[in-house]
């Protein structure tokens, strides 16, 4: 989805924050704050966030999100296993027994509700900083992105907007389909 915008298939698009991403996307100011954090079996003897980076521990994360892209800076010793996508990351590291799941705190709890035996750490591992991103190569400044930033400061705080964050997979300010119109600009929703 970050190609997308970036190659210009899309006049925007909805990412978190990452420095990586933005060699590429201009980001707005961001629209919603959301945690990641680590869910562990019950009986695990990780207890704090400091004891995920050991030599011997699995992390399941969703491959090419914006915990994948902090964490495969930030872990030194832990072994990163990626889930195809953000949704199966619960899955997989049951599936394959894995020491620590890693995600957004929403998406962990609604995939572990009613699994006996799991928990989350009491502590926050990052804050994923959701924005909306223009192409770079428009310029931060550029007229697409002049009209967008208005548009943008519309929808932060917006009950939709603070909707879509209580529920697994909700896309802040997305309507419809990727590609979809909507005003002047081409949508393509990106994914944490």
């Amino acid at each position: 989805m970050r190609m997308k915008t970036s190659n210009e298939q899309a006049d925007v698009g909805f990412f978190a924050i990452d420095p990586k991403r933005g060699a590429t996307i201009a980001f707005t100011a961001p629209y919603v704050l959301i945690e990641g954090c680590y869910l562990v079996r019950a009986d695990s003897p990780i207890a704090t966030n400091a004891k995920v980076d050991q030599s011997g521990v699995r992390v399941v994360l969703g491959k090419g999100s914006a915990y994948d892209l902090y964490l495969s800076r930030e872990l030194r010793h832990a072994e990163i296993v990626r889930a195809p996508t953000s949704p199966t990351v619960v899955r997989t590291f049951l599936e394959q027994g894995a020491e620590v799941a890693a995600g957004v705190r929403q998406q962990l709890e609604s995939d572990a509700a009613g699994k006996d035996g799991l928990r989350l750490l009491g502590e926050r591992f990052m804050v994923i900083r959701q924005a909306m991103g223009v192409p770079r190569s428009r310029g931060a400044r550029g007229g697409v992105s002049r009209r967008f930033r208005r548009r943008h400061e519309g929808w932060r705080g917006s009950r939709r907007c603070a909707g879509a964050t209580r529920h697994p997979g909700g896309d802040c300010g997305t309507s419809g389909r990727p590609g979809r119109i909507a005003g002047p600009f081409r949508f393509w929703p990106g994914s944490c």
